[in-house]
Order: C-alpha cells, then sequence, then structure tokens
C-alpha cells in the first residue's frame, strides 16, 4: 500500500514540475507578447496622433477656404447689390423720360 502511495506521491511530483516548467514557458511567451503589445500600442498612438494631426491640418485648410469663399460670395453680393441699384436707377430715368416724352406728345 505504500508503494502505491510513493507512486501516487511520485506522479503528482512529476505532473507538478511538468505544469511549473509549462507555466514559466507560458509566463516568458506571455512577457515577449505583452512587450510586442507595448511596442504596436506606442507606434499606433504615434500613427493615431500623426493622423489626426494631419487631418486637423486638413480641416483646418478646408476652414479657411470656405472663409476664403464665403468672403468672395460677400464681395459679389455687394456688386450685385450696387449693379441693381445703378439699374434701379437707370429704369427710373428711362421711365421718367418716357413719361416726360408721352406727356410731351400729348400736347
Amino acid at each position: 500500500m505504500e508503494d502505491k502511495k510513493d507512486k501516487k506521491i511520485r506522479l503528482l511530483s512529476d505532473e507538478v514540475d511538468r505544469l511549473r516548467t509549462e507555466n514559466e514557458t507560458m509566463r516568458k511567451e506571455n512577457a515577449e507578447l505583452q512587450g510586442k503589445v507595448n511596442e504596436m500600442s506606442t507606434w499606433g498612438n504615434i500613427t493615431n496622433a500623426l493622423t489626426f494631426k494631419e487631418y486637423e491640418k486638413k480641416m483646418k485648410d478646408q476652414i479657411e477656404k470656405a472663409k476664403r469663399l464665403c468672403s468672395l460670395y460677400e464681395q459679389l453680393i455687394e456688386k450685385q447689390k450696387r449693379y441693381m441699384e445703378k439699374e434701379e436707377i437707370k429704369f427710373h430715368e428711362a421711365t421718367d423720360k418716357a413719361i416726360a416724352d408721352f406727356e410731351g406728345a400729348l400736347k
């Protein structure tokens, strides 16, 4: 009976040693993988930051273009208003002249 217990103890001890070795191997692999993940995350963060800076610059450029476009539209609107005012004055002058000519023809 004692031999069976010794055999069981020896088998369990062997299993514990095997599991300990496997555990150490897995810890090393985990540490390597964690290092790779950290490295990738760092580059990923740098890449994301650069991508965001590029995006931010593009958006600022778009905003500046939109501001210039708005300014051009405002200039165009002002020119159209001045043109319409001149045309309205010409229209009133032509209307007044036509009325005067008509009244002159009636006399």
